[in-house]
């Protein structure tokens, strides 16, 4: 078996000068060339530089670029077609005179760039867990930011599989590491010639899984640093989260008499070495880019093909389309029936017949109330059904509205029963709506059917991103026919109480950033198995308030008798190993009740206050000479708060993990505090619920108990 000397293949040497501002040292992507060019030479050059075997890369339009998604840059992207067994495929991007950009000490480079491996007939470009061969090495070097002497620096993100350090892909996945080839500045560190993944949760043996057939968004960050002193760095971002970092490295050759000059980018390297036995597949590539600034980069944190999700808000249940979320009201303005309400008529109207004889409606879809608010919308549908009307071709205009108007309530003169329109009818700039029109729905005939407004961006889009993440209060919006022409004609739309089938429907597609579960327990064994350590936990006995528990296996909660209390104190500070910047969807807490003394039971959680230390805590003392302000950490806003974060309800006799989840809620808000750093991480306080003392008890498994029944804490985020 070779060691890792990486050799590697699709060697693709991309050192054009191309400045688009100060802090882009270079940009290139598929938008500069036609589809189904060859890449012509400069500034791309393979056969006739000396090196390489296989075809010469094309550019590709988007139908090409990949089998199910478009490019994520444009419509054309760079194409690199391998043959079945082939070992090197060498491809350089090279103007005349490179880079040539002299680094200093201390400073910071970024390169950024998608890619996109399609397999043929699902053949899988690298080994994996599922095949015969999963413990043999096969893996690419990737991609190279280099120096114009290899001796300077050479950092490269390389992918496949090496098994021989465990950064081994799951069935149909591969994987990626860091690099520094050549140079071995950091031995200490390395394994073999590799950065393993270390952020949490990725590392040795739990890397990153990636798709075929998918782009991503990769950034490569390197501080340069020679040996006085080593304080460069290297990070590696996909989609934005972070897998690599490694701090405190030499990064570069001395800087002390000599330049250090960035030179090129390389993507290549010998094509699944060491067996070299990769199946015939497409390498496609797009928008290469080299920054001394993170905001040059900030596209790239993110998904560039997210999965996205498509809701209907309609009352409709029958047609098309059909609401997969109800939850619509409507109602219109009538000037001649100034104090009328009309919420419940089948139709509605939008209507300037003549001077003193106009109709404007509202329409607000509260359904969207179901969409999460993490969604990202990329495009909105507003659709009505024209029921009726007496001629004319009409523009309907939609503005955000922005009083708290009531359906069964509003009239011309009125948004709900008291409360004045500033101008009659909603027609307030600023007050009753906004002044821009979000959306128009344009070519109303006389053909009863659904007329649309669609839109990937802009003020519809605004107002539904809004209205979901709760940076606007969701009002709906004012309808109005275009225009100040009294024509003496009509459009009726079919309302929300109107014909089943023709009903007005928002459809709105959106997607939401992809989410990780950690699992937060002792248990190595049983489910779940704890993604990493770090329980403390003990009970505070009253009637012995100088012995402390720490050891236990078991945390008490009990009033079993006057005198005779147990409290529970649990503490996950394996939460410090999840990023900062992780925002919680969801927590589960679960306790496993291994021994019962009767009853049914409420068990509260509050959030502690004091810094108590396991293995000394008593119901007396929260730590070695530090009393509680009440025996059994009872006070309210010394030793806990007053307010119960979340509770484990109907806790009986079975003995099994009883358990709280929460989306939303003074639990999560807790954990949220304490992964953020707004909150001190002291844990929870349990109690029995209620003053009764009843002779019962419950024991529950602690960190020390049994294997597979220890507390658990199970989080799932998304990275802001």
């Amino acid at each position: 078996m070779k060691k890792v000397g990486f050799l590697f293949g699709i060697f693709i040497v991309l050192n054009c000068w191309s400045p688009v501002d100060a802090s882009v040292l270079y940009q290139v992507n598929g938008e500069s060339y036609s589809d189904n060019q060859e890449l012509p030479n400069p500034p791309f050059c393979m056969f006739d530089c000396g090196a390489g075997d296989g075809t010469v890369g094309t550019a590709q339009s988007s139908s090409e670029c990949d089998s199910a998604t478009s490019a994520p840059s444009g419509n054309i992207c760079f194409r690199w077609d391998i043959a079945e067994n082939q070992d090197s495929h060498y491809n350089e991007i090279k103007d005349t005179g490179g880079i040539n950009y002299v680094l200093t000490e201390g400073e910071v480079i970024w390169l950024a760039w998608q890619q996109n491996f399609n397999r043929i007939s699902g053949n899988d470009i690298w080994h994996d867990a599922g095949d015969t061969n999963e413990g043999f090495n096969s893996a690419d070097k990737g991609v190279e930011l280099k120096g114009d002497d290899i001796s300077d620096f050479r950092w490269v993100v390389s992918q496949g599989q090496w098994s021989s350090f465990s950064t081994r892909n799951q069935d149909h996945h591969w994987t990626v590491w860091a690099g520094n080839p050549n140079n071995h500045f950091n031995p200490s560190v390395e394994v073999g010639d590799i950065f393993l993944q270390n952020v949490f949760p990725y590392s040795q043996s739990n890397p990153i899984q990636l798709d075929y057939e998918r782009w991503y968004n990769f950034v490569l960050e390197v501080k340069f640093a020679d040996t006085s002193p080593k304080n460069g760095y290297v990070k590696v971002y996909i989609n934005g989260i972070k897998i690599i970092e490694y701090t405190g490295l030499q990064t570069a050759n001395t800087f002390s008499g000599s330049n250090i000059v960035l030179d090129l980018i390389e993507i290549g390297g010998t094509i699944a070495q060491g067996d070299y036995d990769t199946p015939a597949h497409t390498r496609f590539f797009d928008n290469f880019v080299i920054a001394t600034s993170a905001s040059d980069v900030s596209s790239f944190m993110s998904d560039p093909n997210p999965t996205t999700t498509a809701a209907v808000i309609s009352n409709n249940t029958t047609g098309s389309p059909v609401g997969d979320f109800t939850g619509t009201q409507d109602t219109h303005l009538r000037e001649q029936n100034t104090t009328a309400n009309y919420a419940t008529s089948s139709t509605f109207e939008a209507t300037k017949w003549d001077a003193g004889d106009h109709s404007h409606a509202l329409l607000k879809f509260s359904g969207l109330s179901n969409i999460p608010a993490t969604a990202t919308v990329t495009s909105v549908t507003v659709g009505l059904w024209l029921d009726g009307d007496n001629g004319g071709t009409h523009t309907i205009d939609l503005r955000r509205a922005l009083r708290g108007w009531v359906e069964n309530q509003a009239t011309w003169n009125i948004y709900s029963s008291g409360n004045n329109w500033a101008t009659s009818g909603g027609l307030s700039a600023g007050n009753d709506r906004v002044s821009t029109v979000s959306g128009s729905i344009v070519g109303v005939g006389s053909t009863q059917q659904y007329y649309t407004v669609t839109q990937t961006s802009g003020g519809l889009v605004n107002d539904v991103q809004g209205w979901i993440d709760g940076t606007l209060t969701n009002n709906g919006w004012h309808l109005e026919r275009s225009g100040t022409g009294n024509d003496n004609t009509y459009k009726y739309f079919g309302a929300a109480d109107g014909d089943n089938g023709h009903r007005p429907y928002l459809s709105v597609t959106y997607f939401t950033p992809p989410t990780t579960t950690v699992v937060i327990s002792n248990n190595t064994t049983g489910t779940p198995v704890g993604t990493v350590g770090g329980t403390e936990d003990t009970w505070l006995q009253q009637d012995n308030p100088t012995t402390n528990r720490g050891a236990s296996s078991l945390i008490d909660i009990s009033k079993y008798g006057s005198g005779s209390h147990g409290h529970g104190l649990l503490k996950f500070s394996g939460l410090s190993n999840l990023p900062s910047n992780a925002i919680i969807t969801s927590i589960t807490l679960g306790l496993w009740l291994e021994t019962d003394g009767g009853g049914t039971h409420t068990i509260d959680l509050r959030r502690e206050l004091r810094s108590w230390v396991e293995a000394q805590a008593t119901w007396n003392i929260y730590s070695t000479g530090n009393n509680w302000t009440t025996g059994g950490s009872l006070s309210a806003g010394n030793d806990r708060v007053s307010t119960i974060s979340g509770s484990f309800t109907g806790v009986g006799s079975t003995l099994q993990y009883y358990t709280i989840t929460q989306t939303s809620g003074v639990l999560l808000d807790d954990v949220q505090g304490w992964i953020d750093g707004t909150l001190t991480n002291n844990g929870w306080h349990l109690e029995r619920n209620g003053a009764g003392e009843d002779g019962t008890y419950k024991d529950f498994t602690s960190k020390d108990g049994t294997n597979g029944h220890r507390p658990y804490l199970s989080v799932t985020y998304y990275l802001d």
